[in-house]
Parts: C-alpha cells; structure tokens; sequence
C-alpha cells in the first residue's frame, strides 16, 4: 500500500486538479460533470477552498480529490484506478460527510439541508460505498443529451417581434440573474454567480444568446460553451448548449427551440461535431422541448443524498 498525504486545495493547484480528472478517468466519462471548466468556476471562491481536498501520493503525484460545492451542497470525489481506490474512496467519503457536518456547524449551509452527490447509474462499485455510508438514492436523475450537428439544422422561425443576439456583456448581469430567477423558480443565480461564468477561461460572450421580447425584455436564454482543452481528449469535438431556459410569460412560443437551433449553428460554425445539454429528469416541460428540438437522451446520472445530521 502506497503512503497517502492530504492538503487543502490552493489556488495554484487548479491546473493539476484539471490534468488529474483527464489523466484518470474512462474515455467515455471524460466531458462529465465537473470538467476542467467547472472547477474553474466552482474554485473561484476562496470560500470554496477549504472544502477541497487533494490527495497525494508517495511519489507526491496528485492521486484523488474531495469536494464540496456549499452553494448547492455538491459533494465530487475521485481517486485514480489502483488498489489504494477503494481505501481512498472510503476516505473521502468519510471527510466529506464531516466536512459538511462541520459547514452546517458553521452556519455555511442550511441546518436541513442534505449532501448531494451524483454517479453514473454503470458505477455500481461506488454507487454500493455511498449507500453503505448512509446516501439514500434519489426518485431525481440527471440526463444526458446529445445531437450530431453534422446532420442538418433546421431553420429559425421566430415569433413576431422577437430576436436572438448574443449577451452584451457584463452589463446584461443583472437582467440575465432576473430571467434566471424567474425561469427558475428560485434565488439562485444571482449576479454575482453569473459574473463566475462570465469569467472563466472558455466563456464566449458571442456564444452566450438570449431571445429579446418585442419590448426589449430578455425572454429567453442559451449559453453555448467550448472547452478547448476538452476537446482536445475527444474523438469528436464537444459544444453545449446548457442551460436553455425561457421566461413564464414567454413559454409556448418555440423560443427554446428557437435558441438551441441557433446554438447549434454558432457552434456549427466553430467547427463542432456534437452539441449536449444535460438536465434534471424533473424538468418535464425541457426535455419534452428538448427532445423536440432534435435531441436525443443518450445518458443518465443517479442522485444520493445524506441527510447529515
């Protein structure tokens, strides 16, 4: 058994942690979330970096990570293939349950809120862990869309009045954390958050577009994103087009449809191949809009949460 040392992420650990998932995962998982992007927006709070653990071994080569997203009480691990993986997961697990004990402590999360933490549903192994540490699986599900964008598109037809442009900038902030807000039923995604997105590495303000009402009311939202160093990994060259959502009082109108096929195109345009979205399998109305669209579902996520008492 190898000798294994921990520390708490640093903000000068971000590219390792990156080549970390790439260097360790299977083919077929490497665009799941968190990707190299991801990260990048989770870790760029240093409010976030006392929930991250690195995982080292003898060789002190970075060998697994542990981390907790406080803002939707997320927990990711993972552990590079080998006979210590099984220990490391158990210990992982085993941080990461008092670690989020001790945010509640804290008063860093809601005293009822649970530890949230999703796996491939073919990932029986550590699927088996988690529910042997007291995570009960979850009725919800995350889905997995894709579309061969090298087959044709079809053409957008919007209703009068209404256009599709890119997002302006970082002025659009606070009319784009109202549409969230509204879209979504919920306080987050404020400004502050869309301003994290905005200003990572791979964000593409031309790639970001939103459907604008006849009144000049923001009704809708595409953000298309490219991971270069992403694609670099992939035998097809990966878009997304996530998240997609509309305002209440604009639904109905094809404006979903309406912005993924103009997605589709920009990407297109970029040079990509398969374009995907990923959504909660609650969210009957999108994946009905979705799949009407021209996307297929092609994977599926499970949920366990641990009430952390």
């Amino acid at each position: 058994m190898k000798s294994q040392h921990t520390v708490t992420y640093q903000p000068g650990d971000l590219h390792r942690l990156v080549e970390l998932i790439y260097r360790i995962r299977k083919p077929e998982n490497l665009a799941e979330y968190p990707t190299g992007v991801d990260f990048e927006e989770i870790l760029a709070s240093a409010d976030v970096w006392e929930s991250a653990r690195l995982w080292f071994g003898e060789d002190s080569a970075l060998t697994g990570y542990a981390l907790i997203y406080p803002l939707f009480c997320n927990f990711h691990f993972e552990a590079e293939p080998g006979q210590d993986q099984a220990r490391m997961y158990m210990e992982m697990v085993a941080w990461g349950l008092e670690r989020f004990r001790r945010l509640k402590l804290d008063g860093k999360v809601d005293q009822a809120a649970a530890l949230d933490t999703i796996w491939d549903e073919q990932d029986t192994e550590r699927i088996k862990l988690l529910k042997e540490n007291g995570f009960i699986p979850q009725d919800l599900a995350s889905l997995h869309l894709s579309r061969d964008l090298t087959e044709p598109i079809p053409p957008v037809n919007l209703p009068d009045g209404f256009t599709i442009r890119s997002v302006a900038g970082e002025c659009e902030a606070d009319a784009l954390a109202v549409l969230y807000q509204t879209a979504y039923e919920s306080v987050r995604m404020n400004r502050e958050e869309i301003l994290l997105i905005m200003r990572t590495s791979s964000y593409d303000r031309e790639l970001d577009l939103v459907a604008v009402a006849p009144d000049g009311q923001l009704a809708g939202l595409c953000t298309c994103g490219i991971e270069e160093d992403l694609n670099k990994r992939l035998p097809k060259k990966l878009g997304s087009t996530d998240p997609v959502l509309v305002h209440p009082d604009f639904q109905g109108l094809g404006l979903s449809r309406a912005l993924i096929w103009s997605g589709w195109e920009k990407l297109r345009s970029r040079g990509i191949e398969v374009a995907e979205l990923s959504t909660g399998s609650q969210n009957v109305k999108g994946i009905a809009a979705f799949t009407k669209a021209g996307y297929m579902i092609d994977g599926r996520r499970l949920w366990l949460s641990h009430p952390v008492i």
